[in-house]
């Protein structure tokens, strides 16, 4: 697997692990957390729970999108996902982004 396909793909199921509410406080990645971004927001409760509403709202709005909607969104968010973790250790930046992701969503969903 190519390590561009591999990074996308650790980034859905990144993704995709955080879509569950009933989930323990912590992120399943943040076992083995891949970046210091990712440790960051495994470490802080705010960032943690924005990281959690964030996916919450990605997978609701994925749920009412046809194919080629959710196609798309699945391309933002691995945009965003990049952009995010520009932010390195910075948990000020972070919090930025993801209040500005999730504005976007409730906007979008409402």
């Amino acid at each position: 697997m190519r390590k561009s396909s591999m990074l996308s793909c650790c980034a859905f199921l990144s993704v995709l692990g955080l879509a569950f509410p009933a989930m323990a406080q912590s992120q399943s990645w943040c076992a083995s957390p891949r970046n210091c971004t990712e440790r960051v927001i495994c470490q802080t409760p705010q960032l943690a729970r924005l990281d959690r509403r964030m996916s919450s709202l990605y997978f609701t709005l994925q749920d009412q999108l046809n194919r080629r909607g959710a196609r798309r969104l699945l391309d933002s968010q691995r945009d965003w996902l990049a952009s995010r973790d520009s932010c390195s250790c910075n948990a000020n930046c972070l919090v930025g982004h993801y209040t500005s992701r999730i504005a976007l969503f409730e906007d979008v969903l409402q």
